[in-house]
């Protein structure tokens, strides 16, 4: 099955033109190589970077990670102070268990509030890429309004990613790879939902095709894109390991022959600590900085980039 790389459509075997557009099909037509890919990852990253786009990323991650440092120690504290007088009948287990239950709701309630947003986040900041790519000035309240329209096409994609990783994460041994594979395949679909206003369906159809009329270039800019994030995703780790780092003897001497409740009582310590706050702020504004440019900037230019040598 063969669709056209410029508007979609359906072609049937051996059509030299889309019947829709008149656009000469690219069978048999090798179009390797011609995408300008130093280009594409050199020039992604100015127009990523705007105070919009920095903070509709920035803030929802550092709310997770502040509600995360301050439950976390909680619950511990809550285990340690219960486990006695659970021993003793001070206290029901069923009261405890609704009780940490509690806390772990709010966790989770603001991990999926957190997953949800992202789907808006990622309408938003695509837009605004993509005008800035395009040389376009808009306003940034019109990338916000394309956010919520095209919510629906997004969440579809997102979900649909979301439960394919899980199921081929869990397959032995090449569960990573598959996971690779999948995630290339879905590279540019965000781009074409948001920026030409396509469905998931078409969207979809038309980041394969991309795929493969472009397979080297494309290929290499996603494998560029995964080195470049990986890369800057461990450098955002530094300042948590630097603010954990004179903890972690004590934690591991602790764990080697301590009871429950200090471990517990240790692991309290570690997410208490003040340096930890600001080691997760460096951290956040790190990894903001990643996903502006490799998660958005990159793939958007790759699409754009695709785009004008189609319509050329």
């Amino acid at each position: 099955m063969t669709f056209c790389i410029k508007c979609g459509k359906e072609l049937p075997e051996g059509a030299q033109f889309c019947s829709v557009c008149g656009k000469k099909t690219q069978i048999n037509v090798n179009r390797e190589n011609e995408l300008p890919i130093s280009e594409i990852i050199g020039s992604s990253f100015k127009p990523s970077m705007n105070i919009g786009n920095f903070l509709i990323i920035f803030l929802p991650m550092l709310l997770l990670f502040m509600t995360s440092l301050y439950l976390a120690p909680q619950m511990f504290l809550l285990i340690v102070h219960n486990m006695s007088a659970i021993e003793t009948s001070a206290i029901g287990l069923a009261e405890f268990v609704l009780s940490l239950l509690g806390m772990v709701s709010i966790l989770v309630g603001t991990l999926s509030l957190y997953f949800l947003f992202c789907i808006y986040q990622a309408g938003v900041v695509i837009h605004n890429i993509g005008n800035r790519i395009s040389g376009e000035s808009k306003p940034y309240t019109q990338s916000l309004r394309m956010g919520f329209s095209r919510y629906p096409s997004i969440f579809v994609a997102a979900f649909l990613l979301s439960v394919l990783s899980i199921l081929v994460g869990s397959i032995r041994y090449i569960g990573w790879l598959l996971n690779l594979i999948i995630s290339c395949a879905f590279l540019l679909v965000y781009q074409t939902v948001i920026i030409d206003l396509k469905g998931f369906a078409d969207g979809f159809k038309r980041s394969i095709e991309y795929l493969r009329n472009y397979t080297a270039s494309y290929i290499i800019v996603y494998i560029v894109m995964i080195i470049i994030g990986g890369t800057i995703a461990i450098i955002g780790l530094i300042p948590i390991v630097i603010a954990v780092i004179a903890l972690i003897p004590k934690l591991f001497g602790v764990l080697s022959g301590g009871q429950t409740t200090e471990i517990l009582l240790e692991m309290a310590k570690i997410f208490s600590n003040p340096v930890l706050y600001v080691a997760s702020i460096l951290t956040c504004i790190i990894w903001t900085i990643n996903i502006l440019y490799t998660g958005y900037g990159i793939p958007t230019k790759l699409y754009l980039e695709i785009k004008k040598q189609i319509s050329s």
